[in-house]
């Protein structure tokens, strides 16, 4: 069957800033879709369960998050790697890089599921869940754990898509996810009762959807897919996923690390109670609005600098960095305003506890100082994901779960800052990454590297 879209875009040549700019608004209007409906999950349960449903929503995310990384890890080094081999016009190893990433995908992510729902309560008790919060964590856990391989699975499809040049299309399946997502959050947190576990259940649902939607579409156009969804198209090459491991297992341990050092300033800000609990809980997500647009920057940028690396064009590569840095650098200048002049509004849109909006500006003053490094480090780390330098990954990975722990330590505990010594470290903490990052751009040490289309011998 012809396929009747285009799926394949090249961004080896042409306008840097227009071609990132149309490149990046699906990818910053899909992590808008995110946040609206992460938002709306923390809105619905504030207003219908309270400030401990605020905390277990806040504390069961992260654990779900915690135990996708090692898949996400790998969906974005199939991304780079299908970037950089579309860039180097070697679309003969598309398909056979498509097959090892689903196989590879589709097995990591049974396994966590099991590994998730086995050690839920575990990760509970070393996080210090508050004991008002400890239930509704544990059910948001296990619904969201149980339906976890959707949830990866789907983001293999996107990472595929994405390091094709194709952005549009992961939108639009997300669109239909979030739709439907805000309407059964409503529905079953709001309207009948269900609390926590209503909004969990609308999560992974709607994820359900998007997942299959995608995978439809995609058989319907196998062609321009590359890849021809035949149970034996879904095998392991193990060249390719000895490229894939190279960079997947750095992306993964960065990911994980990055989320035991949150899930650590998480245990020392709920042993100061419920309300500070709850506070961080809805100031790391609404700081998430600014982290989430920029992201998607990083995350347009970073297959644009794959295409271009494996093209050899290290004049765009240098020009698709600095693009990034300038337009992050808006949004960020934009975003602190608005925080700064609204930042008790905001939190009030959460929760009506008068405790956690007054602690909101304690928070906003204290996280504020981490937005410059955020912009810089966009730059850094698209550079390092295209050009696929996986020690470095690794290594920036703990020095920012490392410095994240340590000064969240040196501000709260040590220097009897509290609160808002816990919220300043956890945010400072991005330096750590970011000067180093940029000082590596500048060097031009990058520009040596072998893009992985050159790696050892093709499978």
């Amino acid at each position: 069957m012809a396929s009747n879209v285009k799926l394949i875009h090249d961004y080896t040549s042409g306008s840097i800033p227009k071609q990132l700019a149309r490149f990046m608004l699906p990818f910053m209007a899909s992590n808008a879709l995110q946040l609206v409906y992460s938002l709306v999950d923390m809105v619905i349960v504030g207003r219908y369960v309270g400030s401990a449903g605020l905390s277990a929503v806040s504390q069961g995310s992260m654990i779900i998050i915690f135990f996708t990384m090692f898949c996400l890890g790998f969906s974005n080094s199939g991304q780079i790697m299908i970037a950089q081999y579309v860039g180097a016009n070697r679309r003969d190893q598309l398909s056979p890089l498509i097959g090892t990433l689903f196989s590879v995908m589709f097995i990591g992510g049974a396994a966590l599921t099991v590994l998730c729902l086995l050690l839920r309560g575990t990760v509970l008790r070393l996080m210090s869940v508050p004991p008002e919060a400890w239930d509704m964590a544990r059910t948001y856990v296990t619904i969201c754990g149980g339906g976890m391989l959707f949830t990866v699975c789907f983001n293999a499809v996107s990472s595929i898509l994405r390091g094709m040049g194709d952005s549009r299309h992961p939108f639009i399946f997300l669109a239909v996810s979030s739709v439907l997502n805000l309407g059964l959050d409503y529905l079953l947190t709001g309207v009948l009762g269900l609390g926590v576990a209503g909004a969990a259940f609308a999560t992974i649902f709607s994820q359900a959807v998007s997942f299959i939607a995608a995978v439809v579409f995609l058989r319907r156009n196998e062609e321009e897919f590359h890849f021809d969804f035949r149970l034996r198209s879904f095998r392991i090459h193990r060249e390719l996923l000895g490229k894939m491991a190279k960079l997947g297992i750095p992306l993964a341990l960065q990911m994980v690390a990055i989320n035991i050092s949150m899930m650590i300033c998480h245990t020392f800000i709920n042993r100061l109670g419920v309300v500070a609990s709850a506070t961080f809980g809805v100031g790391v997500k609404v700081d998430d609005i600014g982290n989430k647009l920029t992201l998607g920057i990083q995350y347009a940028a970073a297959p644009m600098l794959a295409q271009n690396f494996g093209a050899g064009k290290l004049k765009r590569v240098r020009g698709v960095v600095c693009w990034t840095w300038i337009m992050g650098g808006v949004i960020y200048l934009i975003f602190t305003t608005l925080y700064l002049i609204f930042g008790r509004e905001i939190f009030g849109v959460f929760t009506d506890d008068p405790a956690v909006i007054d602690l909101a500006p304690v928070f906003i003053h204290a996280i504020v100082w981490s937005f410059p490094g955020m912009v810089l480090m966009r730059g850094a780390n698209s550079l390092l994901q295209g050009t696929a330098s996986a020690p470095l990954l690794m290594a920036f990975a703990f020095i920012d779960s490392g410095a994240r722990v340590l000064f969240s330590w040196l501000f709260g505990i040590v220097l009897s800052a509290g609160f808002p010594g816990f919220v300043l470290g956890f945010g400072i903490a991005i330096y750590g990454i970011c000067i180093p990052g940029t000082l590596y751009f500048l060097s031009g040490k990058w520009e040596k590297k072998k893009s992985m289309v050159h790696e050892g011998k093709d499978a």
